[in-house]
């Protein structure tokens, strides 16, 4: 099972007032396209259920809320690492 890893930044989604980590366009094809439901891991810490949400130009977003930045100490603006892999569980 392939692990993708990256790191980016937390930004805001000013249309929508969401917190969001951008995926390139590379990777987004590499991982299967936008859809593709994913496990999500921030800075080390446990799993999340997932999915690509086109962004723009190819690129994916994946929604991270306030409560979950916080406990992944992430807060808006900040540089974060994913661990990202496919979702085969009944959600993905």
């Amino acid at each position: 099972m392939n692990t993708f890893h990256l790191k980016t930044s937390v930004v805001l989604l000013e249309k929508l007032k969401m917190t969001v980590v951008v995926i390139p366009k590379d990777m987004v094809d590499e991982m299967g396209g936008l859809g593709t439901r994913l496990l999500c891991s921030v800075n080390g810490f446990e799993e999340f259920h997932c999915g690509l949400v086109a962004f723009g130009e190819g690129q994916g977003y994946i929604s991270i809320n306030k409560k979950r930045l916080k406990k992944f100490g992430a807060a808006l603006g900040d540089e974060v690492t994913l661990d990202l892999r496919h979702d085969h569980s009944k959600y993905g």
